[in-house]
């Protein structure tokens, strides 16, 4: 156990001295930073499938019954999910801080001696956190992390955005980083519950003396999750179907449009990404799309091109709603808490 320790704790100290040599290195930070290891091994982040796949059994050590697992969670909102699961037999960080968004996530040393430090990991997947992610899992041989967005079948990211007018000079596809398939599955609750399914088998085989007290939690929440999704779709039903019309600063709200019957008219960044940014053509667009369609107002989340948000919904004559929250759980919240708030924020503005 102790050289298992000293081992961790010495790749550790080389990534972290790489990250800060990095950083330092390129000044602004824009550049990704892709910690060094002695001996590499390819890890890429597995590619989304419209299906789940079955899920091989991670080669990590087997926990003693008395000893926490420390675990690892690329975002927060998985964080509060292996949380709730594994209770107080788990030590659970997020890597991409608390109200802190993944998509424009760079990579610190804290990050790095988190993944280096854990027992496993947990991320989103679905090409999600693959700007960073895959490069720190390049120095990892063993097999240690699940993507569960690629178990419970994505859907298909629907890209009508390649109608605009391709010789316009800033391409708007330059610098988007999404796949074929939507990562922000957490918006349906349905599929949050087979996350949990997933993270619940995996926490039992890395410590199988607790697997009854993970799945216990694990049913327990999963009752949480499907009186959330009733309350959701009660809630939603108090919008005028000629009014479920939904209007946003990212792609983000594919999965709760599929599940609740909402439209997606469109969006002020045209992408899945927050890094990108809206063209000429395409806020002309969303005006026009805005005026036709007879939008109530844009949800803007908080400092996504405000501005640019501001001014479409000034030409469109629309309101702009405050306070849409989707990448993220804030600082003692939790997924419940965010997506209830998320629900009630779309029937003021709509209803």
């Amino acid at each position: 156990m102790l050289n298992k320790y000293l081992s961790r704790l010495f790749i550790a100290s080389l990534l972290t001295i790489a990250v800060v040599i990095a950083l330092v290195a390129c000044g602004s930070g824009d550049e990704e930073v892709a910690p060094a290891a002695p001996a590499p091994a390819a890890a890429a982040a597995p590619a989304a499938t419209a299906a789940p796949a079955a899920t091989a059994a991670p080669a990590v050590e087997v926990k003693p019954t008395l000893e926490k697992l420390n675990v690892a969670a690329t975002t927060s909102i998985v964080a509060d999910w292996v949380q709730q699961v594994g209770g107080e037999r788990v030590i659970v960080e997020a890597v991409v801080p608390h109200g802190a968004d993944a998509h424009a996530y760079q990579v610190t040393p804290k990050g790095v001696r988190m993944i280096a430090d854990s027992d496993f990991i947990f991320g989103v997947g679905v090409e999600y956190e693959e700007k960073w992610l895959a490069k720190l899992l390049e120095n990892y041989p063993d097999d240690r992390v699940v993507f569960l967005g690629d178990l419970v079948e994505p859907i298909l990211f629907a890209d009508e955005h390649d109608e605009h007018d391709e010789h316009d000079e800033h391409d708007e596809h330059e610098g988007h980083d999404h796949g074929t398939h939507d990562p922000h599955f957490w918006l349906d609750p349905s599929r949050a519950s087979l996350a949990i399914d997933e993270i619940t088998t995996q926490l039992s085989v890395i410590d199988p003396d607790s697997a009854d007290f993970y799945q216990e939690n694990a049913t327990a929440y999963k009752s949480q999750l499907s009186d959330l999704d009733k309350q959701m779709s009660s809630v939603f039903e108090q919008i005028p179907e000629k009014d479920r019309k939904l209007v946003t600063s990212h792609e983000a709200l594919g999965y709760l449009g599929h599940k609740y019957d909402f439209e997606i008219v469109g969006t002020v960044i045209p992408s899945m990404s927050t890094e990108s940014g809206p063209t000429a053509i395409a806020i002309a667009k969303l005006v026009d799309d805005l005026k036709t369609e007879g939008v109530k107002g844009i949800f803007m989340e908080s400092g996504i091109e405000e501005k640019i948000t501001k001014q479409i919904a000034q030409d469109a004559n629309v309101e702009v709603i405050t306070g849409l929250q989707v990448e993220y759980v804030l600082e003692g919240e939790t997924y419940l808490q965010m997506m209830t708030k998320l629900s009630e924020l779309i029937v003021e503005g709509l209803k």
